[in-house]
C-alpha cells in the first residue's frame, strides 16, 4: 500500500501540463487476513485548452482546474463466503474554474458466495 501516488502528464507539443493526479494516504492498512482500510486525499489538476463538452449542453471552458477530493475505502477478504466493500468520495468537481463541493458519493457491495 503506497502512501503517495503521483501521475503527471504533459502535452507532447506544448510541454505544458495536461493532467495531474496526486493521492496522499494518511491512513491505510491491510491485515494479514486480507482486509484493508484507506483514507485518501486527492489533489487533481486539468489543463483544458479548448471547449470540452462532457454531456449534452454541459461545456467546460478552457482554463486550469484544480480541486481536492477525499475518499474512504474499506474491504473485507473476498475469499470468504460473505464479504463486502464500501467506498465514499466527496469534494470538488470540475464544472467551473472555482470548483464547487459536491455531495458525497458512495459505492457499496455485499456478496454472499454459495459454494457446493
Amino acid at each position: 500500500m503506497k502512501p503517495l501516488d503521483i501521475n503527471y502528464y504533459i502535452d507532447d507539443e506544448t510541454h505544458e501540463m495536461q493532467t495531474l493526479f496526486t493521492e496522499f494516504r494518511p491512513l491505510g492498512f491491510a491485515t494479514t487476513s486480507g482486509e484493508f482500510v484507506e483514507l485518501n486525499i486527492q489533489y487533481l489538476g486539468e489543463n483544458i485548452v479548448e471547449d470540452f463538452e462532457i454531456a449534452d449542453g454541459v461545456v467546460i471552458s478552457p482554463d486550469r482546474y484544480w480541486f481536492t477530493r477525499y475518499e474512504i475505502q474499506a474491504e473485507s477478504f473476498s475469499g470468504r463466503p460473505i464479504f463486502g466493500e464500501i467506498a465514499v468520495n466527496w469534494g470538488g468537481s470540475m464544472t467551473e474554474p472555482e470548483p464547487r463541493s459536491r455531495a458525497p458519493s458512495m459505492v457499496t457491495k455485499l456478496v454472499w458466495r454459495f459454494t457446493f
